[in-house]
């Protein structure tokens, strides 16, 4: 691996991302937006005021982009908002009086804005912006291991979070999972923010292993802690097409009967699915279809109100808590029992010898 120091104009960072040679979605990177506008205006007053910006990391890259953002992209984002006009320099009122900028807009009693558009107005501070100069590490000839660690230990700004972390480990297994999360990501109804849409698909994935491992059994599931995934993610998954399949189905069926806002909280769609692949594994192999005609049964049933709520309840509680997974999967669990048609369908698709 190689290391050089490289300073790079703002303007000739904006080009590149104009041109698409600087690859800001690298797969192990994190999502983006994470900086407030506050934040983003504050990073564009240090670059007008010639303040000490942290360093950039971009690694070489054989893609179609010429680099990959490594470390820096909140403050890339930032930087390319206030180039296309999205967000505007706040500048007091005392300092533009004596920089003898004209707030020709009068649109904030303490504050001047200014667009890069508006600073175009005042040769010397559009300049003194563009010309900035960037501190940029070029890493080259690196294996995949090293940028990891690099994006990892080097983050600024936002500290990364377990998840944003998982998704950055680039075994087979996890390449396999992220390939699947952006098949469904159109799907999920909720935010992707901190890579929470690859999350949900890593622990089903997860979960649904140990129950394979365990002969199925519920009382097997355990914690969702961050050990217990990283292991998971650098073994191999041999269960992996069975259960895209599997998900498939159940994301499909659930989106085509409209019922997403069930599954709005990314934890209950963790639970259900695992509840399912036990069900579908231990009682004769319950088509989906049916399994979610009980479920739907049970959720319409006034009497079964109170266990509705202590599921919903439990759904708002932390998933890193083993005690939490295991209570929402029982209480799934005794509405199912309580439910007619599944005793129905229980008494229908029995062995006599079984009986």
């Amino acid at each position: 691996m190689i290391l050089r120091l490289e300073k790079i104009r703002v303007i000739d960072i904006c080009l590149m991302m104009d041109n698409k040679s600087l690859n800001l979605e690298p797969s192990f990177q994190r999502a983006g937006g994470l900086w407030n506008t506050s934040k983003q205006i504050d990073l564009i007053d240090t670059i007008i005021k010639s303040l000490d910006v942290p360093k950039f990391y971009f690694s070489k890259t054989k893609d179609n982009f010429e680099y990959e953002v490594v470390d820096g992209k909140q403050r890339l984002e930032a930087i390319y908002a206030f180039y296309k006009n999205k967000i505007k320099l706040e500048i007091t009122k005392n300092e533009a009086n004596d920089m003898d900028i004209f707030d020709k807009n009068n649109t904030s009693k303490d504050f001047v804005l200014l667009s890069f558009d508006d600073l175009k107005e005042y040769s010397w501070l559009y300049k003194r912006f563009i010309n900035f100069e960037l501190h940029v590490m070029i890493i080259d000839e690196a294996k995949i291991y090293e940028i990891e660690n690099f994006f990892i230990r080097l983050n600024s700004g936002v500290p990364l979070i377990e998840s944003e972390k998982r998704y950055a480990l680039q075994t087979t297994n996890n390449k396999n999972l992220i390939r699947l999360t952006l098949e469904f990501k159109p799907d999920f109804n909720f935010t992707d923010i901190r890579k929470y849409h690859y999350d949900t698909i890593l622990k089903m994935a997860y979960l649904s292993n140990i129950l394979i491992i365990n002969n199925y059994e519920l009382k097997s599931v355990k914690s969702l802690n961050n050990d217990n995934l990283v292991d998971f993610i650098n073994q191999d998954f041999d269960y992996f097409q069975d259960f895209s399949t599997l998900l498939r189905t159940f994301i499909n069926e659930i989106k085509v009967r409209g019922l997403n806002y069930i599954f709005s909280n990314r934890n209950n769609l963790i639970v259900f699915f695992i509840f399912y692949f036990h069900k579908r594994n231990t009682i004769n192999n319950i088509d989906f279809f049916t399994f979610l005609e009980i479920f739907l049964e049970v959720i319409n049933q006034d009497d079964n109100y109170y266990v509705i709520k202590d599921f919903k309840i439990k759904s708002q509680q932390n998933t890193s808590s083993k005690n939490s997974i295991l209570g929402r999967l029982l209480i799934l669990d005794k509405l199912y029992s309580d439910s007619k048609k599944y005793i129905i369908y229980i008494l229908e698709n029995t062995k006599e010898d079984d009986l």
